[in-house]
């Protein structure tokens, strides 16, 4: 015959309430040492501000990383309809085929 499922007793409950008690209290002692570590612990320092010396050399430093020729500059920014009048003034401006040869004086240009 099977037997009947057996009953807890008074003692065993006991028992098992005691272990839980006693791993809540780990517990609360584990997240109270926790907080108190966190409190002791330093603030993080903020960073201390650049001088203006450390900000130049780093703009210097951002030039000498120019790839290609890294001639002109930026400085002057046109739109699509001045630099079209600018090059037609620069073409009515521009000297005559004789005025050149007078300039290169009849030498051969290469």
């Amino acid at each position: 015959m099977a037997k009947a499922p057996a009953k807890k007793t008074a003692a065993k409950k006991a028992a098992t309430k005691k272990k839980t008690k006693k791993v809540a209290a780990k517990a609360e002692v584990k997240v109270k040492q926790t907080k108190a570590a966190a409190k002791a612990s330093p603030a993080k320092k903020a960073a201390p501000k650049k001088t203006a010396a450390k900000k130049a050399s780093k703009k210097l430093a951002a030039k000498k990383n120019v790839s290609g020729y890294g001639t002109g500059g930026v400085d002057v920014v046109m739109s699509v309809d001045q630099v079209a009048k600018e090059a037609a003034s620069i073409a009515a401006n521009a000297p005559t085929r004789s005025e050149l040869n007078k300039l290169a004086k009849a030498e051969p240009l290469l």
